[in-house]
């Protein structure tokens, strides 16, 4: 039963009942539902597979940028302070305390820190921890040809040469991996590569 409200001509509101079916009264028919949901699920599959690959992209240019910011607040701090600046991937002793890691594997995070006297590239008693950068996310990597970096207080990369980042997603499709470098002068560059 359909019950359809009405304004009249002089403002009279009449009520008219029906037990037929009538198109002002009705919503959807299951036709039309079904096939809404049909449509909606053909455009579902399609978009799925190009919004993973959009997740990921997007997923890996934020992790690059975090390590690209990372070099340009410790050569920042270098220039600043006017002293020695380095960073490195960290652990952490029995005690909670951060040390460098002596490897060349950057994805479970890394310091900056001061890095004026003591050995260099290490986290020592007489440095200060000015940042820590969490790591990269689940199943990507990023490795390096370095397993420290030091930046002098005119900002230069304090090495023979450059140092170079692969940043690899975990399942890598196209031109989703990021190679990162960092030049003597201090400045870094970021450029799609193939898996």
């Amino acid at each position: 039963m359909c019950i359809v409200r009405s304004r009249g001509i002089r403002g009279i509101v009449t009520v008219h009942t029906s037990s037929t079916p009538n198109r002002a009264c009705g919503g959807f028919t299951a036709l039309e539902l079904l096939v809404t949901i049909t449509v909606a699920a053909i455009v579902t599959a399609f978009a799925a597979p190009a919004l993973g690959s959009f997740l990921t992209a997007n997923r890996i240019a934020a992790e690059a940028n975090a390590l690209v910011s990372a070099f340009s607040f410790a050569r920042s701090e270098a220039v600043t302070r006017s002293s020695a600046i380095s960073m490195c991937p960290y652990g952490r002793d029995a005690n909670g305390v951060y040390a460098c890691v002596n490897s060349t594997s950057w994805s479970g995070g890394w310091i900056v820190f001061t890095d004026a006297t003591g050995t260099s590239g290490t986290f020592d008693g007489t440095d200060v921890l000015l940042r820590v950068f969490p790591g990269i996310s689940g199943t990507d990597t990023l490795t390096a040809t370095v397993s420290s970096l030091r930046f002098s207080t005119e900002g230069f990369l304090n090495a023979a040469a450059g140092a170079s980042f692969a940043l690899v997603p975990g399942h890598c499709s196209g031109l989703q991996r990021r190679a990162i470098s960092l030049s003597l002068q201090g400045r870094a560059h970021t450029a799609p590569e193939a898996c």
